[in-house]
């Protein structure tokens, strides 16, 4: 099981500001049938590598044991991806270039958007692909939170509802050209959500990942359960 630890905003604020940083213990069991206060011990941990276009860093990410159900936890910082090496920075800044760069020589293509930013260009394939198949569901996320935060739904009538990503004239087919103007239109929706930020995908990212509404991993298309997360820091 996973607990987001809002303590960095990126890798680089990490490794500037405490390569050592020691995890709050969890106050309580996130398990439903558990929910004791105060059981838990420090189980072992892990290293895992962390790329954030330049050399992969080596972290460290701590496990807490339950004494009680011996539920163990896995504290994974914001700014990583669960099950992928790349940082959610990284995947967010190479995913929006793909879908927004004006379709003009030269060409932002896989190889080379994935050698500027220095991942991997399937990576970079399977990240179009993913954000591409959710971006639906993700857009109606989204209006629902822009709607709930009490913002005016006429700021929502600046994006077209027809906008289009200038990458998906390179679609080979239709449903790959429809995904890319999904991802396209999720990009420019999140960004009147959040305030014209410059990447949107990794804000919509941390967003996700507080919100009690729907808490999700949208980089990787998982859930977290709601009674699993605890205020471990402060993002903002």
């Amino acid at each position: 099981m996973i607990i987001i630890v809002f303590a960095f905003k990126s890798l680089a604020e990490y490794l500037n500001r405490n390569v050592n940083y020691e995890v709050e213990r969890p106050d309580s069991c996130p398990r439903r049938s558990c929910r004791r206060r105060h059981f838990f011990w420090k189980h072992t941990g892990y290293t895992r590598h962390a790329h954030d276009g330049g050399e992969p860093e080596l972290l460290r990410i701590q496990r807490f044991r339950c004494r009680y159900c011996h539920l163990v936890v896995s504290c994974l910082f914001s700014f990583l991806v669960s099950y992928r090496r790349y940082s959610a920075q990284i995947v967010a800044i190479c995913t929006e270039i793909y879908a927004t760069a004006p379709a003009i020589a030269p060409l932002e293509s896989y190889r080379k958007i994935a050698g500027d930013q220095g991942c991997s260009r399937m990576s970079l394939w399977r990240w179009v692909k993913l954000l591409g198949k959710r971006s639906q569901d993700l857009q109606c996320q989204v209006q629902k939170e822009f709607m709930l935060s009490g913002l005016p739904w006429q700021k929502l009538s600046t994006v077209p509802e027809k906008a289009m990503s200038p990458s998906s004239c390179r679609a080979k087919s239709a449903n790959k050209q429809e995904q890319l103007n999904g991802l396209f239109l999720l990009i420019e929706i999140s960004k009147v959500f959040l305030g014209s930020v410059a990447v949107a995908l990794e804000q919509l990212h941390a967003h996700f990942l507080k919100n009690i509404e729907s808490r999700q991993l949208i980089l990787t298309g998982r859930k977290i359960d709601g009674p699993t997360q605890h205020s471990m820091g402060r993002l903002f």
